[in-house]
Parts: C-alpha cells; structure tokens; sequence
C-alpha cells in the first residue's frame, strides 16, 4: 500500500507514465537501509517526501442581514446557473436568533424550496444533490435579527 500511494503521488506530480513513475519513485529512494531484499528487489527503501495536497475548494462565502420575518437571497433574487451535482450551504447567524435555510429551485417561472434547514439556532446546514438548473438561497429570520455568513460549496 505504500508503494501505490507514493506512485499516485508521482503520477500526481508530473510522472505520467508507468516508467516515469518507477524511475522517479526508484530515484527519490534511500539506498543502504533494506537489508534481505531479495531477488529482483531495487533494494531501496521509499521515500516520497511531504507531498502537495491541494486543499478542497474554500467554497464562497455570502453575507447579509435578516430581521424576524424577513427573507434575504443568495446570491441574490436572479439566483445563479448550476450544471448538477452537490450542492453544500451552512448559515451562521448570532447566538440568540433563529435564521433558517432554505435552497430553491427555478421551475416554470417560479421557485419552488428543494431543501431546507429549520432549526432552532440562526446555525443550519444544508446538502443536495442537485439536478441542473438554477437555484438561489433563502435566509429567513425566524426570531431576531443581525447579519448571517453563507457559505456555499459546490
């Protein structure tokens, strides 16, 4: 298993075929430390190093304000183009309030709520695996008021 996540590593950085993968795996190794390797053996032993790990998209990240039975919308009321797949939003508000979270989709001229988050905190989640089309987020202040973050991951 070693030797596998170091050649998707490799492949990762550049060695894009099977020999550049074991040429660049066999020269970043440390020679003089296997001892009884065998026959067939490089006898070296793997050295991949730290790597790059690209971190997963930060995603974006909406603001706004919203007082008790108000609504406010992400990224506004025109709503945004989406291909398909995932859709991730969490909603954080000021302790004390109760914001909700809603995603709407764009069906026939109107929207029509997909997904929601209604808890009892202004903090909500919501996942959804969505079909194309367009959508928008609803923040609703169900009790209090103040200004919330959104942040939207896709």
């Amino acid at each position: 298993p070693h030797v596998a996540g170091a050649a998707a590593l490799a492949l990762a950085n550049g060695g894009s075929t099977s020999s550049g993968v074991t040429g660049t795996l066999i020269n970043n190794a440390t020679t003089g430390k296997v001892t009884s390797a065998g026959t067939g053996s490089p006898n070296r032993l793997l050295f991949t190093g730290t790597g790059t790990v690209t971190p997963p998209p930060a995603g974006t990240t909406y603001t706004g304000t919203v007082s008790s039975g108000t609504s406010s919308y992400q990224p506004g009321t025109a709503g945004f183009s989406y291909a398909g797949g995932t859709l991730k939003g969490n909603l954080s508000g000021p302790s004390g309030t109760d914001f909700d979270l809603y995603l709407q989709k764009l069906s026939s001229g109107s929207w029509t709520t997909v997904a929601r988050a209604e808890g009892s905190t202004s903090t909500e989640a919501i996942t959804y695996t969505a079909t194309s089309g367009t959508y928008r987020w609803r923040v609703y202040g169900y009790s209090g008021s103040g200004s919330y973050t959104l942040v939207e991951t896709k």
